[in-house]
């Protein structure tokens, strides 16, 4: 059986890296890496999402002797480890598209919209 996650992040991988065709040679594999890494955060944190969606953002706990309560569930604190990640990669990813061009710092904007839907 195939997994979910990778076939995410080969699905996401291959859309940007159609974003990103016109990367001069001597930053193509740079920009490659970078790709690489923005689909596996991406799927990665689809999958966050679909466990918060059916188990909370919320942890129970209760340590015995009257010690118990809640706290900020470890799916949500690896999803904001993980948004803060993507964010400092596309942050670098836009580096690599023409400054006197919009058009695929644009491209990158929307495509981003597109999968958070």
């Amino acid at each position: 059986m195939a997994n979910p996650r990778k076939s995410a992040q080969t699905r996401i991988k291959k859309k940007l890296d159609a974003l990103f065709t016109n990367v001069p040679d001597e930053k193509r594999e740079a920009a490659a890496l970078l790709t690489k890494r923005a689909a596996f955060l991406l799927a990665g944190e689809d999958e966050l999402e679909r466990i918060m969606q059916d188990d909370g953002y919320i942890d129970t706990y209760d340590n015995g002797g009257g010690q118990s309560g809640m706290m900020v569930s470890a799916t949500l604190k690896a999803y904001t480890q993980m948004n803060q990640q993507l964010l400092s990669t596309i942050r670098q990813l836009r580096e690599f598209l023409p400054v006197d061009d919009d058009t695929g710092r644009d491209e990158l904007t929307e495509f981003l919209k597109e999968h958070k839907r």
